[in-house]
């Protein structure tokens, strides 16, 4: 029981992760959405959007590169990065060991039933999915440095 209140943990953190980045981008059906940015981008220089027009998103690539920015330094900050820093790393250190776990759980959990129907392959994924979380979780601790 307890184990399936940490998966839903798992799951859920992960979610809110996702969450907290798609919430923040400007992305509309799939795509970017450049008319906010180069809204953005001409009222504070009205040449480059003339040349955006004439040369496409490139012509405006450096208003484009300074949205991003924009976008990036406003979802730091409302994270707290600087502030939370030990804790969040203390989080990421805490599900890094708790997916290594899983993973070693379901490589020891293989039953001699499966070995023998040649039937190993959904815990075999399930060991993937449990080691590229890993993976990911320790580029997340990696950004914080």
């Amino acid at each position: 029981m307890t184990e399936l209140l940490l998966k839903m943990l798992v799951i859920v953190v992960i979610g809110f992760i996702l969450y907290l980045s798609f919430s923040t981008s400007k992305v509309k059906e799939g795509l970017t959405d450049l008319s906010s940015l180069m809204n953005n981008s001409s009222n504070s220089n009205s040449d480059s959007s003339s040349s955006s027009s004439s040369n496409g998103v490139a012509g405006n690539a450096s208003a484009y590169q300074k949205a991003i920015m924009t976008n990036f330094t406003k979802l730091q900050d409302s994270m707290l990065i600087d502030k939370y820093k030990t804790e969040y790393g203390t989080i990421l250190g805490q599900y890094s060991a708790y997916t290594q776990y899983l993973a070693l759980n379901t490589l020891l959990n293989i039953s001699e039933k499966e070995f023998n129907n040649n039937d190993i392959t959904p815990s075999l994924e399930k060991f993937n999915t449990y080691m590229t979380s890993n993976k990911n979780i320790e580029e997340f601790r990696k950004l914080l440095g």
